[in-house]
């Protein structure tokens, strides 16, 4: 579900020579508006108030709010915030406020980032590290002892003395614990009061210098920050996930800590070599922005899902703390060479980061330049993705810094119409994905019988899926069927031009015993065709003219007998011959008249199986027509459990929307 980034403004107080020129802005009552006064109209008034004073140490920030609020007519400008807080408030409580619910989700399984932006000298280093020291325990009063900490190291728990003046507050052992401690301190305390769960915590510490990332705690131990070993380290790059979990600083090291001691011990390390320097307008001003990150992966004891307590599920997030350096003007700050150049390099970064802000707030998401700027590139989770954002914006009330204070101020406003959208980071394996969804396949059948009173869901679609499978089975064996039938038609068409080519014979058979003439005559009165009643026809004709050449043979033998009792030997002789000749004719036609008879018997056998088989296909046809009604049928009623299935997932739907309004509501 989409949230806006959460946006706070904090006003540090006054120092000596912004209390000599005035208030320039002014909180109202309810802390939830800061509002630019109008000096033009009510100088005198104010100079009779009390509200601008000649000495540093007469009068505070919040007597002159009373005093201006009280004498103010018009106001040229006011910005409305969820929380606005003035010098009163301490760290402690706007982390309580804003961050701790940050913090809290982080070892939920979410992403969460906090970060302070303002202009130089607004008081970011001071809202995000405090005034305090990583100190040893020696029984001070008003300090939290840390459960399970080594070497006595913790962090300072002062009552609230009020905010410096500027990053450059002094480091005193009563002053303001900042956001990191503070979120480190909740991160083990939400772990200790949760003993049914694992957890391995990783930390990183890096800064980016003129646009160079630099990794703290792998520098060399070579001298603080103003000295060779922070310009020497190796340049890190930023890459993206191949599995799209978004942006990542590659060679980036990270430490695991097991205690608060031992992040106090890293940081500290990581803080010598830190980039400071000194302007015109602030004694130790951040030279680079600094990114703290603590990756929290936390599971059931032994896994969970051998124990059959869980699924096995690993949550990985990740909680990033990022002061920002302050944007600055060369004329306030006269700042020259190295000073000026990395000047140049923090508004470059921070321009793309009011780039990527308007764009965001403005719905356009098209092409983000998160790649404009390392910055904006390692911070693209927590702008617009899947992060947990919140920001503290760090403004000075004095009149000297007015038109700061209104840019920052403006880009606050944009940024509290940022949305992102976090979600609880979750690592499955095969195993575990497999098993959450049957839990929640099984818990939905359980929540959709009880809706249906009762009814075996799992037997209905047991029942579906039968018949679906039926169906299945019945439009193969149709199309098997269909097979068969056109198997048959092609032999069918061999068989016809088999008898084609028979009866083509038959003809020039008959043509070469009966004569040209009988047969053409013959062509004449019969009709052809590819029945087998039209081809017995010449058939039959041909062996009545071979019976009435077998009488003609029976009355020349007896004439032969008559001509041999009878004749004289001469004429006998030349009827002798002449009856052999017929006879050997005669001998032949035979023989030919035997060779169609065979011929026809096979022709006649052929036919009877030309009729079997059209019984055959006729049958074949008559049980395809049956076989397509029982489809239709069929599917009439695999529609009928289709629609059915349709309303069960349609139920299930709603069920499961029911829940997710549950588990919201809850």
């Amino acid at each position: 579900m989409a949230e806006n980034i959460s946006v706070c403004v904090r006003v540090r107080p006054l120092n000596e020579k912004e209390r000599e020129e005035g208030v320039g802005w002014v909180v109202d009552h309810a802390g939830t508006r800061i509002t630019v006064v109008d000096h033009s109209n009510n100088n005198n008034n104010n100079s009779a108030s009390g509200t601008r004073t000649s000495t540093g140490n007469s009068g505070s920030f919040a007597a002159q709010q009373t005093d201006l609020g009280a004498s103010l007519g018009d106001t040229l400008k006011s910005y409305s915030f969820d929380k606005v807080y003035d010098e009163t408030w301490g760290t402690k409580h706007i982390y309580d406020d804003v961050c701790l619910p940050v913090v809290d989700s982080v070892v939920d399984g979410f992403n969460g980032t906090i970060f302070a932006y303002g202009q130089t000298s607004s008081g970011k280093t001071y809202t995000m590290r405090g005034s305090g020291t990583w100190e040893e325990n020696k029984g001070k009063e008003n300090q939290t002892t840390v459960e399970g900490s080594r070497d006595g190291l913790l962090f300072p728990v002062s009552p609230a003395k009020g905010l410096g003046s500027g990053e450059d507050a002094s480091g005193s052992g009563d002053g303001d614990v900042g956001i990191l401690p503070l979120a480190v301190r909740g991160i083990f305390r939400r772990i200790r009061n949760t003993p049914n769960r694992e957890f391995l915590l990783r930390m990183s510490y890096m800064e980016i210098y003129n646009e160079d990332i630099i990794d703290l705690l792998a520098q060399s131990a070579e001298g603080p920050s103003g000295s060779k070993n922070g310009e020497s380290g190796r340049r890190l790059l930023v890459k993206e996930r191949a599995n799209g979990g978004g942006p990542y600083v590659c060679g980036l090291r990270e430490e695991i800590v097991r205690t608060e001691a031992e992040v106090a011990g890293w940081l500290d390390r990581g803080d010598r070599h830190r980039h400071v320097g000194e302007t015109k307008m602030n004694r130790n001003s951040s030279r680079s922005h600094t990114l703290f990150q603590m990756v929290i992966e936390s599971r059931l004891p032994g896994g969970g899902a051998a124990e059959g307590d869980g699924d096995g599920a690993v949550l990985v997030s990740k909680l990033t703390l990022v002061d920002l350096a302050g944007s600055e003007r060369l004329s306030k700050t006269l700042a020259e060479g190295k000073r000026a150049k990395e000047g140049a390099y923090i508004n470059k970064s921070l321009l793309t980061l009011g780039t990527v802000i308007n764009k965001l707030s403005e719905g356009q998401h098209r092409h983000i330049p998160y790649r404009d700027s390392k910055l904006t590139r390692i911070l693209q989770t927590a702008l617009g993705g899947n992060s947990k954002t919140a920001m503290i914006t760090n403004v000075t009330p004095s009149v000297l810094h007015t038109d700061e204070t209104h840019s920052t101020l403006r880009f606050a406003t944009r940024t509290k119409s940022v949305k992102n959208v976090a979600v609880v980071n979750e690592v499955l394996n095969d195993d575990a994905l497999l098993k959450r969804q049957q839990r929640e396949i099984e818990r939905l059948r359980d929540r959709l019988k009880e809706r249906n009173g009762g009814v075996d869901i799992e037997a209905t679609e047991h029942a579906i899926e039968e018949m679906e499978q039926h169906l299945v089975e019945v439009k193969e064996q149709n199309k098997s069927i269909e097979e068969m039938l056109a198997q048959e038609k092609r032999e069918k068409s061999v068989l016809a031009e088999n008898l084609d080519e028979k009866t083509r014979k038959l003809r020039n058979l008959t043509d070469f015993v009966l004569g040209p003439g009988k047969a053409a005559g013959r062509q004449k009165r019969d009709r052809m065709s590819f029945c087998p009643s039209s081809i017995v026809r010449p058939a039959a004709a041909l062996l009545a003219e071979v019976d009435r050449e077998a009488a003609k043979r029976d009355a020349l033998d007896k004439i032969e007998e008559s001509s041999n009792g009878g004749g004289d030997g001469g004429g006998g002789g030349l009827l002798q011959e002449a009856l052999t000749s017929l006879r050997a004719q005669l001998n032949g036609a035979r023989e030919r008249a035997e060779e169609m008879r065979a011929q026809l018997d096979a022709e006649r056998a052929r036919s009877r199986d030309l009729e079997s088989e059209r019984e055959l296909r006729a049958r074949a046809e008559e049980e395809l027509c049956d076989a397509k009604a029982e489809g239709e049928r069929l599917g009439g009623v695999a529609k009928s459990l289709g629609e059915e299935a349709a309303e069960l997932r349609r139920l299930r739907s709603l069920d499961q929307e029911a829940l997710a309004r549950m588990e919201e509501e809850g």
